[in-house]
């Protein structure tokens, strides 16, 4: 039974037009009638300081987003545990595909954004975007409506993110919000989207050193990211305004 299974199974893995479809079908059938033997659950802990963190820099008027690989679910359970979201923010979630639902999704938040009126603490968005329809909001029919909506909202998450999507959202950060960026990141993962970036932070550690290594800054904590930016940062500033009064 195993053998027969394994032939359907590697032939799905094959096929070029229709694989996602006969794994999951394949899957399925394998997946019936059976008694768990074991199970294993992995827990991935967020670091010490990272909710007071992000909290500081946002009390300094800095957006902050989060791209992250995994799940909508799980991204979302650390977003609220983060302090990225709230419970009084009012959630817009962006999981259509195709350009047109896309489309329709982008104007229904949009008006419910207008209907808000000026944002607050106690009245703030925030964007839940999934990965596999962020090549939709970057279409040209629908890019300009995603930036006014990206800039309504107070805190970003996007979930199943590529390296390559990462640096696409961080170029268009750049490019069409006027402001600049700091990417900060702990695995290869992340490399992409560090060097698109104005500046780029690596986080030393479990993931390994590619991150550290196409940085101009590297840090064992994320915590110290407050230290970096607002003390360090605002002296750097101040010492170079100073200097070029003597030129």
């Amino acid at each position: 039974m195993f053998f027969n299974w394994r032939g359907v199974h590697e032939e799905a893995e094959l096929d070029p037009h229709h694989r996602e479809n006969l794994l999951r079908d394949s899957t399925l059938k394998a997946e019936q009638d059976v008694d768990l033997l074991g199970v294993t659950a992995i827990e991935d802990r967020l670091q010490e300081g990272v909710p007071e963190c992000i909290h500081l820099l946002r009390e300094a008027g800095i957006c902050v987003w989060v791209l992250t690989g995994d799940k909508v679910e799980t991204a979302v359970n650390i977003a609220f545990s983060s302090r990225l979201f709230s419970s009084a923010m009012d959630l817009l979630n962006i999981g259509a595909n195709g350009v047109r639902s896309v489309s329709d999704l982008l104007d229904e938040h949009l008006i419910r954004v207008n209907r808000a009126g000026e944002i607050t603490e106690e009245a703030a968005f925030g964007l839940v975007l999934n990965a596999s329809c962020l090549d939709y909001c970057l279409d040209p029919h629908n890019e300009e409506r995603f930036v006014r909506l990206l800039k309504s909202c107070r805190s970003v998450l996007c979930c199943r993110a590529t390296p390559i999507q990462k640096a696409a959202l961080v170029r268009l950060a750049k490019t069409r919000l006027n402001g600049k960026v700091l990417a900060i990141g702990d695995g290869a993962n992340d490399v992409s989207m560090i060097q698109s970036s104005d500046v780029g932070v690596g986080l030393s550690g479990q993931e390994g050193m590619q991150a550290v290594m196409a940085s101009d800054f590297a840090m064992a904590r994320f915590r110290f990211l407050a230290n970096l930016l607002l003390i360090h940062g605002h002296w750097c500033y101040q010492r170079l305004a100073q200097t070029i009064l003597y030129f």
